[in-house]
């Protein structure tokens, strides 16, 4: 139905016109009335009233001429053109239109301009079907809440998820036989089943409902093909300052090395602003995934001819789950500070990793953004579309995105791979990229190619990439673990790595970090403390001088942090120390409880038996020499003188 503007919007001139005739216009009985998707409103009176007043405004100059004459044609033929319709379109108005209106106007005036009201019914002609509605034979109340609890059961199926118009009309033809059979048998039992079959016209009309479905149990593809969505463009957007990172499969046949296919994958990156892609290329091995490391070993080789970008978006609903690399993110907006803009943000599809990203943000705060899912992420899809198409698709083993149809040169025969190794694909995927880069391109670019649009931006003073050292991504992406040090070497993954920072640190535990993808560096942390970024320890020959010098060399190392060891500490007599310590804990002097003695008559027996050991001794020391006997002392010893007195 044509909307117009309503007559409240006319000018004051053909205001009052308007409302002095506008009893002449018929006018519906009910306020609303909604059948089978179609409108009659009060609101239609004023439409067809407005669009009345607008015809007669353009040909009141031809009426008053008479009927017939020359001026009247003349008249007729200048009022035909281009004339705005009260709701604002533009219409063509031919002369013979011009004629018709005034015929309309001079046989039944302003109302015969008006158009028709909408012939709307109160109720649909066809209730169910129609063989049902002539079949059976119940009162019409009755068959129409039949027909609207039909209904309301139809379109419960579709937003239950039902798959497709054929189960939802063998469900609902069921559920009608019911809903006859429970209002009273009113057809032949032989023939109620194929009465009550639902047609797919009316299982179709109800499709629409079948969103709710979608939304409850897949919300990437209600983002996808349901969720409402705004206009955005990319004014203002300068190189790096939107990078969007994906997985994506291509569809070339290669030849891995044990003679199987495969076809590799690409971890992409797209600066919004230019359409640059970045790619690197993974050929893996049977049931082999994207892991965390290549992840990082691409992202590390962008930003190293790139620079780090401003923004990050990464849509978690690809083939690689992302979120295993939020500590690397973290890590890496940490050593840029607050003075470098870096933040992330991670498209979350998937509630079990809900819990993870709180953690981190709890952590990080405004770094990582978790978001339901997110609409930047999709340009890189569009563009990895068309570079299939139209640039994937030269090159030798293209497949054409559908395994099951491969292209092939011959007929009835397997598809051929790459004629080439990897390495020789590698170099035809740089020129295939090469060619895209300088190829210009139609929306965003506005006939320009991303090369020439990174050259645009340059020219209008944009200040340039952000460089990030090599150990510096290393150290955001290294696995962490704990390890002990032993004379200046610490050992990760049967790799052995040394530093003379770490000589003073044998036979402690500390924290290490080794990137995956590259280990060429181990990363020792003491608590949060930095204390070295250790590289592998060299081997040398039995013989080799440069083995000796550079023992020595560590020999040396070793005495210098020795010595500055000895600076922060005193010289110290460790007996005396113990012996001052002992003197802060002297022995207790042990209480007697109770005493045991031995009785009269042994006592008396024991001192007899000694006397006479004693006067034995006597006499044979005096016989082998006439010097009195002295103690330990140099003292004569009279030791027992009262044993004889």
């Amino acid at each position: 139905m044509v909307r117009v503007a309503p007559i409240c919007d006319l000018p004051p001139s053909l205001y009052e016109k308007a409302r002095a005739l506008i009893g002449s216009v018929d006018t519906p009985q009910k306020s609303a009335v909604s059948v089978s998707n179609h409108e009659t409103t009060l609101h239609e009176t004023g439409d067809r009233m407005a669009l009345a007043m607008w015809r007669l405004e353009i040909i009141q100059p031809a009426l008053a001429h008479g009927r017939g004459t020359a001026s009247r044609k003349a008249t007729a033929q200048e009022l035909a053109g281009k004339r705005r319709q009260p709701d604002g379109k533009v219409k063509t108005v031919s002369e013979r239109t011009i004629y018709n209106w005034i015929k309309r106007y001079e046989d039944g005036g302003i109302a015969a301009l008006a158009n028709k009201p909408s012939n709307a019914k109160s109720q649909p002609r066809v209730l169910v079907t129609r063989k049902w509605d002539d079949a059976v034979k119940l009162p019409s109340a009755v068959k129409q809440g039949i027909a609207d609890e039909l209904q309301r059961y139809i379109r419960s199926l579709w937003s239950n998820g039902t798959a497709g118009w054929r189960h939802v009309c063998q469900l609902s033809s069921a559920k009608l036989m019911e809903l006859t059979l429970d209002a009273g048998r009113h057809v032949d039992a032989d023939t109620i089943k194929e009465t009550c079959e639902v047609n797919r016209s009316l299982a179709e009309r109800w499709r629409s409902h079948s969103v709710v479905a979608v939304h409850d149990k897949d919300a990437k593809a209600y983002f996808d093909k349901f969720l409402p969505r705004v206009s955005r463009n990319r004014l203002g957007l300068k190189p790096m300052d939107i990078v969007v990172g994906d997985v994506h499969h291509i569809d070339i046949y290669l030849r891995r090395e044990d003679g199987t296919m495969a076809t590799p994958k690409a971890i992409v990156w797209h600066d919004v602003a230019t359409n640059r892609l970045y790619w690197t290329l993974i050929l893996l091995g049977a049931r082999e995934g994207v892991r965390r490391f290549h992840v990082a070993a691409s992202f590390a080789s962008m930003c190293s001819q790139w620079g780090l970008p401003k923004r990050l978006y990464l849509d978690n609903g690809s083939e690689y789950n992302w979120a295993e690399m939020l500590n690397g993110f973290d890590q890496l907006a940490q050593l840029a500070g607050d003075d470098i803009e870096f933040t992330v943000s991670l498209a979350d599809a998937e509630p079990d990793l809900k819990k993870n990203l709180q953690a981190v943000r709890q952590r990080v705060g405004k770094v990582i953004r978790s978001r339901p899912y997110n609409a930047p992420a999709k340009p890189v899809e569009g563009l990895f579309s068309n570079l299939e198409q139209f640039y994937l698709s030269a090159v030798d083993g293209w497949i054409g995105g559908d395994r099951m149809k491969s292209k092939t040169k011959n007929v009835g025969k397997a598809p051929e791979p790459f004629p080439g190794d990897f390495a020789a694909f590698h170099e035809t995927i740089a020129d295939v990229l090469a060619y895209y880069h300088a190829t210009p391109q139609r929306g965003w670019l506005a006939g320009k190619s991303p090369n020439d649009a990174l050259q645009g931006a340059i020219n209008d003073g944009w200040a340039g990439i952000t460089q990030v050292e090599e150990k510096a991504l290393l150290l955001a992406f290294a696995r962490e673990d704990y390890r002990m040090v032993d004379r200046g070497r610490i050992s990760w993954a049967g790799q052995t790595y040394y530093a003379d920072e770490l000589l003073r640190f044998s036979g402690r535990k500390v924290r290490i970090r080794v990137a995956d993808h590259n280990p060429d560096y181990a990363f020792i942390f003491d608590g949060e403390r930095l204390i070295a970024a250790a590289e592998r320890d060299t081997s040398f020959g039995f013989l080799d001088a440069a083995g000796a010098r550079e023992q020595a060399r560590r020999a040396k190392e070793m005495r210098r942090v020795i010595s500055e060891m000895k600076r922060d500490c005193d010289r110290l007599d460790l007996i005396s120390e113990m012996g001052r310590f002992a003197a802060t804990s002297p022995i207790p002097a042990l209480p007697t409880a109770n005493r045991i003695d031995v009785a009269g008559d042994v006592q008396a027996m024991i001192t007899e038996t000694k006397k006479f050991e004693h006067r034995q001794t006597q006499k044979a020391v005096a016989a082998t020499s006439s010097k009195p006997l002295k103690n330990q002392w140099g003292v004569e010893d009279e030791a027992f003188s009262d044993l004889y007195d």
